[in-house]
């Protein structure tokens, strides 16, 4: 694929900081990829869990979803489905779009395998769609499933570490959990590591719309790998509120970046003091898009000023209310895990009551901002709040927590972590 162009936008908290005394200050990234302007060719492997098949309806709406999802793909894209359970079967091998029989009768025929659903089966699949790979296409893996089994294990630690080796070689792998049995705690990093999308889909019906938002941000991939690297003159990177993981010092990997889909990266930095009345160019942003099977790379730079001025007027100067909420998302986002935390001890109150505590702030954030993806949060969120001291909704709130954290810390991409709808 060629390489299109990219944008950075760098936007302070405040544009005026003090030339007395060291000063923290939040700093939002807008990192905006082109239109590509050829798509990509997608070759897109579906791994379905059998045990759907011993319901009916599911195994229908799935069917239903995974046709209109190929609505979306060119003649001359390639889907792939393989069946998982304990073993794994291919279902349809790598067939054209413009050549595919009937999905939906095809995924109906399936049969369950009358147990859960093993991590060998899991990986023996991923490695199989591996083998099909094309090194100028975007080429996903999909796992779909409602019943992977309870609780991390060196299996399952062994199918996250396969699924970061396929995406280092150019496949990326997605999942969607269904209903309430499945294990969020190893479907979320199987999706991440494996640099694709965490999807929740409560109902059955919520699948048409993920199959939908995934299959159309697959046409508009800009880059599955790329770094960003903050360059620093006076000043360090304290906190990048994301969590996106550390390849080196200062330099964190980016998830994939869709093509007109504004990814947001929040840092707090602490800058020296400096000499009043001058400019300050504290940060300078490196973003490397890397091509792997290719070996190409493109590096793209901004560089952000602030002005140096009294320590008086420095501190009458409001904030910019778009950082903070942006800042405070993610801080919430952070703070569901110590959420989860307690719901696991049977400690519900405590959990209600750092929810509240960090909504407090959220909730004017939203309002004054006027965003709407903080008002979608909002809404989740108290939807939770509502449930959280019902032991029968805790695998729900769980999932919610678990989810909202995921699509916060991750930007919410276009085809992004989060729900359906």
């Amino acid at each position: 694929m060629g390489v299109a162009p990219l944008k950075i936008f760098l936007r302070p908290e405040k544009r005026f900081v003090s030339e007395a005394r060291p000063t923290e200050l939040l700093v939002l990234a807008r990192i905006v990829p082109a239109e590509i302007p050829v798509p990509p060719t997608r070759r897109l492997g579906i791994v379905v869990d059998r045990t759907i098949a011993s319901d009916a309806s599911l195994l229908a709406e799935l069917g239903r979803a995974v046709r209109r999802g190929c609505e979306h793909l060119e003649p001359n894209d390639v889907l792939t489905i393989v069946t998982a359970g304990e073993s794994a079967d291919r279902i349809l091998a790598p067939t054209r779009v413009r050549d595919l029989p009937d999905i939906e009768s095809l995924l109906t025929a399936v049969t369950a395998s009358g147990g859960p659903v093993t991590y060998t089966a899991w990986l023996a699949a991923g490695v199989e769609l591996a083998e099909d790979w094309d090194r100028d296409a975007v080429n996903r893996v999909i796992v779909v499933t409602r019943s992977v089994g309870e609780g991390p294990t060196p299996e399952s630690a062994s199918v996250v570490r396969a699924a970061r080796g396929l995406f280092r070689r150019g496949i990326s792998t997605s999942t969607i959990g269904i209903g309430l049995d499945f294990d969020e705690d190893l479907l979320v990093p199987l999706a991440v590591e494996g640099g694709g999308n965490a999807w929740f889909a409560e109902r059955p019906d919520e699948l048409a719309a993920i199959f939908d938002a995934e299959v159309r941000s697959l046409g508009a991939v800009y880059t599955e790998w790329a770094t960003l690297r903050f360059d620093m003159v006076g000043a360090d990177v304290v906190d990048v509120l994301n969590d996106l993981p550390w390849v080196a010092e200062n330099k964190i990997a980016l998830p994939p970046l869709v093509a007109e889909s504004a990814f947001h990266v929040v840092a707090r930095l602490r800058l020296r003091p400096g000499d009043a009345g001058h400019d300050m160019s504290p940060l300078t942003l490196r973003i490397k898009n890397l091509d792997l099977p290719c070996r190409n790379a493109t590096v793209h730079r901004k560089a952000m000023k602030v002005h140096v001025v009294s320590s008086a007027l420095a501190d009458s100067m409001e904030p910019d209310i778009a950082v903070q909420a942006h800042a405070a998302r993610l801080q919430l986002a952070r703070s569901h895990a110590r959420c989860i935390t307690h719901l696991d001890k049977d400690e519900a109150p405590a959990a209600r009551e750092l929810l509240d505590f960090a909504l407090s702030r959220f909730q004017s954030l939203s309002g004054q901002s006027g965003s709407t993806l903080l008002t979608r949060d909002l809404a989740t969120l108290m939807r939770a709040r509502e449930r959280i001291l019902d032991p029968s909704s805790r695998k729900l709130v769980r999932k919610l927590f678990r989810y909202a954290a995921v699509g916060a810390l991750r930007s919410d991409l276009i085809g992004g972590q989060g729900f359906a709808g």
